[in-house]
């Protein structure tokens, strides 16, 4: 009988966890695109090839539409979350 409520609030939980992780991995991504520029800067005059790469690298990041990244993992989550309300329609069952 606590079967699909439990199911369904490991569900929740997960769905939380994803919503919540899209906030956290676009500000780690931010900070290691301000990395890459100081990294290219400190190496730009020992070896040139290797401040352009970190360059490139930091632009990739910046393209980067964090917005739409934050949304779809809000979407992901919420379907998640309410994939969780499925099995609370078996506790009578």
């Amino acid at each position: 009988m606590t079967g699909p409520i439990w199911v369904s609030f490991g569900f929740w939980v997960v769905g939380v966890i994803v919503i919540l992780s899209g906030g956290y991995m676009s500000v780690k991504l931010q900070k290691a695109g301000e990395a890459f520029k100081e990294r290219a800067e400190r190496t730009a005059f020992r070896d040139p090839s290797a401040g352009i790469a970190y360059r490139m690298g930091s632009g990739l990041i910046d393209l980067v539409p964090w917005y739409y990244l934050r949304v779809l993992f809000l979407i992901v989550g919420a379907v998640i979350i309410a994939i969780g309300f499925v099995p609370l329609a078996f506790i009578g069952v």
